[in-house]
């Protein structure tokens, strides 16, 4: 159901026990971390759609995750999830370091499916960890990375996974990138566009 959750740790934390989480047209507000995933291996069904993700003032607190600042969608070792149709968005990235002005998505040997969201204005887009073959698989479709979003889709490690259709604009920063993997195998990277004002940068190692 919609909510509206502001300034606060954690928006929404999946315990081990696992559950159900359906978030639909909910804005989270300058959160820590808007929903936390925790391990939960069976097969899930939860879904985060057309939900908004904002960042506009550094957080009045200590972050839940020190060393990455805002996070707008945390998992850890889930098995299916999709979010698909959201905003992650700084509206005020004037006010952070560039490391601090947060993170969209963060997996962590997790299988999902990321479709049709919109990254602004952020240090880092989608970045994805996996150990495990079997479980570090992500779908990264129809997704959309502009207003100097720094770091669009990073892979550590993830097996099997697809990005295509996605679209990126950069800028000339040093270090700014579209998608960049690294000990990663089996990908299909297809259909993407690049824009910037000197050329695209698509790095994969």
């Amino acid at each position: 159901w919609p909510r509206k959750w502001l300034q606060r740790s954690c928006g929404w934390r999946q315990t081990r026990r696992g559950g159900l989480l359906t978030a639909l047209d909910s804005n989270f507000d300058n959160c820590s971390v808007g929903v936390e995933f925790n391990p939960y291996n069976n097969i899930g069904l939860s879904s985060i759609a057309n939900s908004d993700f904002n960042i506009t003032a550094p957080f009045l607190g200590t972050h839940t995750y020190t060393n990455l600042g805002y996070i707008g969608v945390y998992t850890n070792e889930i098995n299916s999830v999709s979010i698909n149709g959201n905003t992650f968005k700084n509206h005020n990235p004037q006010a952070f370091d560039l490391d601090k002005q947060g993170c969209g998505i963060i997996t962590n040997n997790s299988n999902m499916s990321i479709g049709d969201n919109n990254f602004s204005a952020l240090y880092k887009g989608i970045t994805g960890y996996g150990l495990n073959a079997l479980q570090s698989m992500l779908s990264i479709v129809g997704n959309n990375f502009y207003d100097n979003t720094y770091k669009g889709i990073t892979l550590n490690g993830n097996s099997f996974s697809a990005i295509e259709d996605n679209n990126f604009t950069l800028s000339n920063a040093d270090g700014n990138y579209g998608v960049y993997t690294l000990l990663s195998t089996g990908l299909k990277v297809t259909g993407n566009t690049f824009n910037a004002p000197e050329i695209g940068r698509a790095s994969c190692r």
